[in-house]
């Protein structure tokens, strides 16, 4: 079977990015998306590492994730699109 490129765009008040990320293994069709570090300066842009599971979807999700910054720990609500389709 062909392979998945798997998309994550991310909708927020600075831009909206759209990554092609990993490629998913034979069976494993939906990807997810978690936090890490985007930075020390507390601009409100996230990266993502995309993994994958098996399930064939596109979603909308808002999720609230931890957003420190350098005098405060806060809570920040974003909203992301992700999507698998195969490769030809």
């Amino acid at each position: 079977p062909p392979a998945l490129n798997c998309y994550h765009c991310e909708y927020n008040s600075h831009e909206k990015e759209c990554n092609r990320t990993t490629k998913c293994n034979p069976g494993e069709d939906q990807c997810y998306l978690s936090r890490i570090d985007g930075g020390s300066d507390n601009d409100n842009l996230c990266f993502y590492k995309m993994g994958c599971m098996a399930r064939t979807d596109c979603h909308h999700y808002l999720s609230t994730i931890r957003k420190s910054g350098t005098a405060v720990m806060a809570m920040d609500t974003i909203e992301y699109l992700e999507c698998c389709v195969p490769s030809n």
